[in-house]
């Protein structure tokens, strides 16, 4: 595995979800996270009832 991306807590007051992902270090720079995001993100409009994706940065390092 060299990364993973995940759609989750659907609020549907405010239809939205939150967006995370994380890529290991020797993966990054090579454009891999950039088109699975944009895969993703467009599912997420055309297939989910969302109009809104929130992301939150965390800055804690995990290694993969």
């Amino acid at each position: 595995m060299i990364g993973m991306i995940q759609l989750h807590g659907k609020d549907t007051l405010n239809d939205s979800c939150k967006l995370g992902y994380t890529l290991g270090k020797k993966y990054q720079g090579n454009g891999y996270m950039k088109e699975a995001l944009e895969k993703i993100i467009d599912f997420a409009f055309s297939s989910l009832p969302v109009h809104r994706i929130e992301a939150e940065v965390v800055t804690e390092k995990k290694n993969l």
